[in-house]
């Protein structure tokens, strides 16, 4: 690390944390071509003449007033002609102006003296992302004017800093500890920041974050994606995801129904997300980079929508006040999820985890144009081959196998590949009901199964249901199941083992007596053609409940 000697002025350097001595810091805003560079500052005898140098001079003279012997400054203290030291001197530079015993604020655009925070706020120090993390992190900090006349401290101005930028008073004062702020509302706090260099919006956020990666100017927006890529390997907060698209570039009137990649495009997008809180250690989701995407384990919530209509699968990704939010996300095909309508969270229950599903998607990190997905008609377009349900009122899906082939919001196996013949299962509990009675409160449950279900068009699947009461059978059949899926059985390896299990194949089920009346579930196969669902003919099956007397 160099230090500025503010007696000599002179460029030393320390090595070891241990080593390095008590130094103040200087936070301004660059000037272009009049900032003092390390080399100039080491052995030019006209560094005095560039305007940049009367700060450096200013701290320098303050410093020593303060009784330290040294200041730090971006400007001098890094060579930046050597990659290896400013790729060093980025990722440090929040523990370097955090380690400092004072802060220096030059707001060169400020001609006034004033106590009056609401004064600065059209200052362009506030604006800069740079700024950001030397304002989050020295304890210590004085503001000054451009003649150096103290304005006042971030002590003593505190409340009114946190609403000029935004940023949380206690990660201000540190009485919270940065890492306990959820990824969203950290983001927010540079929402409105501005950077000259494309790449350097995300590698201002470095130490904010604790995180280390290499600087790759000319990667432009790809270094945002990156910096997120490297919070997700560290941090299990699902709050990253929280962020919404902006309402300006939203070109459709249907925005419910677009598409997006998981990850957001720039800190813009979380400007809505200073109020989000973490969820609860025991919430936190499972999940890692990989080549085909983030691999999640996390449990979903299936939620009912009235616009589009059906139900979709949520992912619970922060509270704001007691209000559990998600974002929603859509089966794009074999378990790849993306987000469905960016502009909006979901509201979702907190306390009733038992509909959750254990599933362990990969989502989906961008969708580049060339994909084709840009909307929910581009999942439909590319379903050759489907199998939809429709159920009647007081029925629920409760499991399906294979879960990747599955979407929540048509209720509909689909499949991509004309080639395979595919296999299905579902859960279902159903509480009859009787006329226009009430709902019995004893349920009938079954599994459905269906067999080469997209083996050609119009070839009629195999079916059938078995009636299930929770037995020590019935739970090896889901457990098959679960095997079948996770060892990927095809729909003959399937059907064997139903059959060596010596499973009936019903096409009908009777359930037990309600009211002196027992349910009779039926179901039936139809071949039609529905364009909400599929650009191609699919099988449907519809399920039917009818009662007759017990005796």
């Amino acid at each position: 690390m160099w230090l500025i000697n503010v007696e000599t002025r002179k460029l030393e350097e320390f090595f070891g944390i241990d080593r390095i001595p008590k130094y103040a810091a200087l936070s301004h805003t660059w000037e272009d071509g009049q900032e003092v560079t390390f080399q100039e500052f080491r052995s030019s005898p006209t560094r005095g003449l560039k305007r940049g140098y009367r700060k450096i001079d200013l701290a320098c003279r303050q410093a020593a007033e303060d009784r330290f012997k040294y200041v730090w400054v971006d400007t001098c203290c890094i060579d930046k002609s050597s990659s290896a030291e400013l790729t060093e001197a980025i990722n440090s530079m929040f523990n370097w102006y955090e380690r400092s015993k004072q802060c220096y604020v030059y707001l060169c655009d400020l001609s006034i003296t004033t106590d009056k925070v609401e004064n600065i706020e059209g200052c362009k120090w506030f604006k800069r992302a740079w700024t950001l993390q030397e304002l989050i992190s020295p304890i210590e900090i004085k503001f000054y004017n451009r003649n150096w006349d103290l304005c006042f401290s971030k002590s003593s101005a505190l409340t009114q800093l946190s609403t000029i930028t935004d940023v949380d008073a206690r990660a201000l004062n540190h009485s919270k500890p940065l890492n306990t702020f959820s990824v969203a509302q950290k983001m927010s706090w540079a929402s409105s920041r501005e950077a000259t260099r494309i790449e350097d919006i995300a590698y201002c956020l470095l130490g904010i974050f604790n995180i280390n990666m290499p600087l790759l100017y000319g990667e432009e927006e790809k270094a945002f994606l990156r910096l997120q890529e490297e919070i997700i390997k560290t941090c299990p907060d699902p709050s990253i995801f929280a962020w919404k698209l902006p309402s300006a570039e939203v070109t459709t009137d249907n925005a419910s129904d677009l598409l997006h990649g998981v990850l957001a495009p720039s800190p813009e997008y979380f400007s809505e997300c200073g109020g989000m809180d973490r969820l609860p250690q025991q919430q936190l989701p499972q999940f890692s980079m990989t080549n085909h995407g983030i691999k999640l384990r996390a449990q979903f919530a299936p939620i009912h929508f009235s616009k589009p209509r059906g139900s979709a699968y949520v992912l619970p990704v922060c509270f704001i006040g007691t209000q559990l939010h998600s974002i929603r996300t859509r089966n794009s095909g074999w378990g790849y999820f993306v987000r469905q309508d960016p502009t909006n969270l979901a509201p979702t229950p907190s306390k009733n985890s038992s509909t959750r599903h254990m599933l362990e998607p990969y989502l989906l990190t961008q969708l580049h144009t060339s994909s084709g997905l840009q909307s929910v008609n581009d999942i439909r377009s590319r379903r050759p081959r489907c199998l939809q349900f429709d159920l009647r009122r007081g029925m629920r899906i409760y499991r399906v196998w294979p879960w990747l082939q599955w979407d929540e919001v048509d209720n509909v196996f689909f499949s991509a590949d004309v080639d395979e013949t595919g296999w299905s299962a579902l859960k279902i509990v159903t509480y009859p009901k009787k006329g226009e009675g009430n709902f019995s409160q004893q349920s009938l449950d079954f599994l459905f199964y269906a067999f080469n279900w997209s083996e050609s068009p119009g070839s009629k699947p195999e079916c059938m249901v078995r009636k299930v009461s929770g037995g020590l059978a019935d739970r090896s059949l889901e457990d098959m199941n679960d095997r079948a899926v996770t060892e990927g059985w095809g729909p003959y390896t399937v059907y064997n083992r139903l059959e060596m299990a010596q499973i009936p194949k019903h096409s009908v089920i009777l359930g037990d007596t309600v009211d002196g009346s027992s349910p009779l579930l039926t179901f039936r196969l139809d071949w039609v053609q529905d364009h909400h669902v599929s650009a191609c003919p699919l099988w449907k099956v519809t399920f039917d409940l009818n009662f007759g007397r017990s005796d």
